[in-house]
């Protein structure tokens, strides 16, 4: 079976990102789409068993018997939770993050989790930006000395990556 309706396992979706059949753009392309799917999936299991608030917004009336998480003062029994409900993610990814980054991980998920859901948005692929490096990616291959592939800008690739990486500098 195939198609966007299509669930796919963890590894299944890695492989799904990787393939490089027709383009590197493409296969990013597919991972933008898998990393969207994971988010869409993430947030619908959280938000069926949490309500998150803010001092904002106020605790709510009605939780439908749902966990109350306030988001600005979260308790470490709070956080445990949130890595439990999260830590499929993590466990079926090879990864090299300790406790404390899976926490900051956790607690940014949730925290635009509940933006999204007050702002009415849903992650669709094209609710995320991506950058294709190298940037001549995005072009058609070209004849490079009886191959197919790219000649590379590296400085104008550099400056991209920076900005990206560096975005207050």
């Amino acid at each position: 079976e195939y198609g966007p309706e299509t669930h796919l396992n963890g590894l299944q979706a890695v492989g799904f990102g990787w393939l490089q059949y027709d383009s590197v753009y493409n296969c990013c392309q597919r991972d933008v789409a898998v990393i969207a799917s994971l988010f869409r999936r993430v947030g619908a299991n959280v938000s069926r068993k949490v309500a998150f608030y803010t001092e904002e917004s106020g605790e709510p009336v009605d939780a439908e018997g749902k966990r109350l998480i306030d988001l600005d003062h979260m308790t470490d029994e709070d956080l445990s939770y949130l890595r439990q409900e999260m830590a499929p993610i993590f466990e079926k990814a090879y990864n090299n993050l300790s406790k404390k980054e899976i926490t900051a991980i956790c607690i940014a998920v949730a925290k635009v989790a509940y933006r999204a859901v007050h702002s009415g948005v849903i992650f669709f692929e094209e609710d995320l930006k991506a950058t294709v490096l190298p940037l001549e990616a995005t072009q058609p291959y070209i004849n490079i000395a009886g191959s197919q592939g790219h000649l590379i800008d590296v400085e104008a690739n550099k400056v991209v990556m920076n900005t990206f990486l560096y975005p207050e500098e």
